[in-house]
């Protein structure tokens, strides 16, 4: 078992984990320090080596829209009722946890103007007459971009950015936030919800992005591989109320008549692709129940 220890400061609280590596976070590497920059607005400033991270604001406030740069003092206690602690994890990840009495709470990182910040969605967004890798001039929920060009309803998010200026941010937290990348040099964030943990996460070394990704993965999640079984072909129908075999009665029945002739034909599938209507919902999606052909359209999601 490895034994753990914990040294503690009284600015903010600001912590550091030993592991069995000895007398630093990690064998030797230089460890990130965190300083309080200003109180009014609170600000902090994570220095690593050469560089610094800006946390130029703690965002409170009753609505999104209203969320405003929050005082507090030194040892972080928010003049509006709360807490904020900082906590050195490791050589890369400094957490930063927020404790409020308001009902939204978030961030705002700042650095030189002409710095790019990439991430929370996957779409590229198209702004000035073309389309754009980072978030420049953005500001958006972090929710689906609907019927957008290329997009068709579908597209990733994660409450997760990078840039350029040598960083990377985490947000651990399910619950809705808006982002807004429409000053330049900025990025804030505000999520409905009266706490929030955050995490700074730095590189091995200048120009490692691969490092900030990878410290990233071990906070949130990675994303596994499926089995070999999978990659075999897929088999769809737009519409499953079409074209019935003999026997056959709605959609349903439809569905599982044609596996069963691929099994009896022996012809190998990974899986099946019902794509609609199945529904009530927005163009038939959404709304599983017994609805029109499909008996139990619940019963068909694996």
């Amino acid at each position: 078992m490895v034994k753990m220890k914990l040294y503690t400061a009284s600015l903010l609280g600001i912590a550091c984990a030993l592991s069995s590596h000895g007398d630093g976070c990690t064998n030797g590497t230089p460890q990130p320090s965190v300083s309080v920059a200003s109180t009014s607005p609170f600000a902090l400033d994570i220095n690593h080596g050469a560089s610094r991270v800006h946390n130029s604001a703690i965002l409170i406030g009753h609505s999104n829209s209203s969320a405003a740069p929050a005082a507090a003092s030194k040892s972080g206690d928010l003049h509006a009722g709360g807490k904020i602690a900082a906590i050195v994890i490791n050589d890369q990840v400094v957490k930063i946890s927020v404790n409020t009495t308001s009902s939204f709470v978030g961030a705002r990182f700042s650095a030189s103007s002409d710095s790019k910040f990439f991430g929370v969605w996957e779409y590229p967004w198209y702004r000035d007459s073309t389309y754009q890798l980072d978030n420049a001039g953005i500001a958006f929920e972090l929710k689906g971009l609907g019927n957008s060009e290329g997009a068709n309803w579908q597209n990733a998010r994660a409450p997760f950015f990078m840039t350029n200026a040598g960083y990377g941010v985490y947000a651990d937290s399910l619950a809705m936030s808006s982002w807004n990348f429409t000053q330049p040099g900025q990025a804030e964030f505000i999520f409905n919800s009266s706490s929030l943990v955050y995490y700074v996460i730095l590189p091995r070394s200048p120009g490692d992005y691969k490092s900030i990704l990878e410290a990233y993965i071990s906070l949130s999640a990675a994303i596994e591989m499926p089995p070999d079984s999978s990659y075999g072909p897929t088999f769809w129908s737009d519409n499953f109320e079409q074209d019935f075999h003999a026997g056959v009665t709605n959609a349903q029945e439809n569905y599982y008549d044609v596996i069963d002739h691929l099994y009896y034909n022996q012809i190998h599938t990974s899986s099946m692709f019902a794509d609609r209507p199945y529904g009530t919902g927005n163009s038939s999606f959404g709304n599983f129940g017994p609805v029109g052909e499909y008996e139990n359209a619940g019963s068909l999601v694996v």
